[in-house]
C-alpha cells in the first residue's frame, strides 16, 4: 500500500470550516455595530472590547481565505519525535495558528480588563479578579501549546513506535503493541494492548475525551488522508495482516469531538 499522498481539499469537506468563519464574523460585526452606535465614548472597557473584536475579525477573515485558497491538504511527510526520525501525516496548521492567536489576543484583553477594574475600584475590583483569573487560564493553555503539551493532529511512525499529537497532548506505544486499526466515520481508532507513554498538559488544559486507555483517536478532518488511506497505510507498515475493520460509530455521550 502506498502511503497517504494527501487529498483534495473539497468545498463540501470545508462547509464546516467556512460556517465557522461566517458566524464569528456575523457575530463580530454585530458586537463593532452595537459598540459604536449604542456605547458612549470614552468608555475604555468598550474601547478594549471593540479592539479585540477587530482584531478577532481581521484573524477570521485571514482563515477564510486560507481556507477558500486551500486546495488539498499534505500527504506523508518527514519529520522527528523526540530527535527520531519519523514519517507520518500532520494536519493542515493554520486552524491550530489561529486558535493560538485568538487566545492570546483574549490573554491581552482579560489583561486590560483586570488592570482597569481593579484601578477604578468602585466595585469593580471582584469582577476584574474572576476576569483576570480566566485570563492566567488561557494564558497557561497558551503556553503549553507553545512548550508542545498541546498539540496539531498529526500521527508518526518511528522505527520502534506509532506516535500520536493531538490537542490533549501525545501518546506513543510501541508498534509491537498495536493490534488493530480501524475506519470510523471522523476518526481513526489505533487499538493498542494499554502499554502507552503519555506527555500530558495538567487536567484543568487537557481534553480526556480524546484520550483512550487503548485506542489512540486520530481525528481525521484535517489530514491529507482518507479513513481508508490511513488504516490500509497503518496496517501494512505495522503488518497488521487481516483486512481493515470499521470501528462501531460512539454513541453521542461518549463521542470524541474535535475541540481547541
Amino acid at each position: 500500500m502506498l502511503e497517504p499522498r494527501g487529498r483534495r481539499w473539497t468545498l463540501r469537506d470545508k462547509k464546516s470550516d467556512l460556517l465557522l468563519c461566517a458566524a464569528i464574523l456575523v457575530g463580530g460585526a454585530f458586537l463593532v455595530t452595537v459598540v459604536l452606535t449604542a456605547v458612549e465614548d470614552g468608555l475604555a472597557p468598550m474601547d478594549a472590547l471593540l479592539g479585540y473584536t477587530l482584531y478577532a475579525l481581521a484573524l477570521t477573515v485571514g482563515l477564510a481565505v486560507l481556507v477558500l485558497a486551500t486546495r488539498s491538504l499534505p500527504g506523508a511527510v518527514d519529520g522527528h519525535v523526540d530527535d527520531e526520525p519519523a514519517r507520518g501525516l500532520v494536519a493542515w496548521p493554520w486552524t491550530r495558528r489561529y486558535d493560538l492567536a485568538v487566545d492570546a489576543g483574549l490573554v491581552v484583553l482579560a489583561a486590560v480588563l483586570t488592570i482597569l477594574g481593579v484601578t477604578t475600584g468602585d466595585g469593580w475590583t471582584v469582577p476584574a479578579l474572576l476576569v483576570g483569573a480566566v485570563g492566567l487560564w488561557l494564558l497557561v493553555r497558551t503556553g503549553l501549546a507553545l512548550v508542545g503539551l498541546r498539540r496539531n493532529e498529526a500521527i508518526w511512525l518511528t522505527d520502534d513506535h506509532v506516535v500520536h499529537d493531538c490537542v490533549a497532548g501525545r501518546v506513543q506505544v510501541p508498534r509491537s503493541a498495536v493490534v488493530d486499526v480501524r475506519a470510523g466515520r471522523a476518526f481513526v481508532f489505533v487499538e493498542h494492548d494499554g502499554t502507552a507513554e503519555r506527555h500530558l498538559p495538567p487536567r484543568p488544559w487537557r481534553r480526556d475525551r480524546r484520550l483512550d486507555d487503548r485506542r489512540l483517536l486520530v481525528e481525521l478532518t484535517h489530514l491529507g488522508a482518507t479513513a481508508d488511506e490511513l488504516v490500509s497505510w497503518l496496517r501494512a507498515e505495522l503488518q497488521l495482516d487481516a483486512e481493515p475493520t470499521t470501528a462501531p460509530t460512539p454513541s453521542r455521550r461518549n463521542r470524541p469531538w474535535r475541540s481547541r
